[in-house]
């Protein structure tokens, strides 16, 4: 194990305890999840761009399960049937709970809904002042935070809230907004399990009262591994929205809303450039 404080490289079997600096190692890469300290740490500056911008645990996941296949891939290449097993999702999450439950704090890291009360820090003078010409549904609170705290809802001048009401301020503002404006387009954006779309455009048409406004659909689809390359790993397993790359989340959802399309036909309409390197 190397350790990420010194860089001194030590064996398991000599203890979770840097021999050189004494830095106490927290992960066990011979259990599950089969990381090291300092591989975690890398994957987690990847994501975050070394703290630099907003991440979930389920984007950090979609990274490693990239990175996974990668690996798996080039094992078969050298012409052994060795296959990795997806790692899931909770898997990930409970990896990061437990770095900072022991005293860790992650840079970037959004593991809790936070939009209630702007922060003094907040990348906008005004939360609701940025002229909102569309709205975005999404599945879960920590969606909406980690696309607000990365600046979507100004570039895409789009109202970002869940389907729980949340942050209840915006969605007061939202429901007055429709309510004078029937043209106002509606997306959603949701993760990849069977009809998890209708419940929010229910909640769009029943409790934000947009009857008449149109609704797009932005993904995840139910088939979304065939549909994007570089979630191939996601096949026959459910994932969250957020497990998409930095790119996705923030160019392409931004763009696919400018062009009024899914994420999917995105992809497959020559829109921005994205690849399998868009990860971290």
């Amino acid at each position: 194990m190397l350790c990420p404080q010194c860089s001194n490289n030590q064996k398991r079997s000599e203890g979770m305890q840097c021999g050189s600096c004494h830095y106490g190692f927290l992960l066990d890469p011979k259990e599950r999840p089969y990381l090291s300290d300092r591989r975690f740490l890398h994957f987690v500056g990847k994501v975050s761009e070394d703290g630099e911008r907003w991440f979930t645990a389920h984007q950090l996941h979609g990274l490693l399960q990239h990175h996974d296949m990668g690996w798996a891939a080039a094992v078969r290449r050298a012409g052994s049937n060795r296959r990795r097993v997806p790692r899931p999702p909770e898997e990930t999450v409970a990896t990061v709970a437990r770095w900072v439950a022991h005293g860790r704090p992650i840079r970037g890291l959004i593991d809790r809904p936070a939009l209630g009360v702007p922060a003094p820090n907040w990348p906008e003078p005004d939360l609701y002042d940025y002229g909102a010409e569309n709205v975005l549904v999404v599945d879960q609170p920590l969606l909406v935070d980690v696309l607000v705290r990365n600046g979507v809802h100004a570039r895409a001048r789009t109202a970002i809230i869940d389907a729980s009401g949340y942050p209840s301020g915006v969605t007061r503002r939202v429901a007055d907004l429709i309510a004078h404006r029937p043209d106002l387009r509606i997306f959603l954006l949701h993760s990849s399990a069977d009809g998890a779309a209708a419940p929010l455009e229910a909640y769009a048409r029943s409790v934000l009262g947009a009857s008449a406004n149109p609704v797009i659909d932005l993904g995840l689809s139910h088939h979304v591994s065939r549909e994007l390359r570089f979630l191939r790993w996601a096949k026959h397993t459910v994932v969250p929205a957020d497990v998409l790359s930095h790119k996705w989340l923030t160019t392409g959802v931004e763009s696919a809303i400018a062009a009024g399309v899914s994420l999917v036909g995105l992809a497959r309409g020559g829109g921005p450039s994205f690849s399998d390197d868009d990860f971290g």
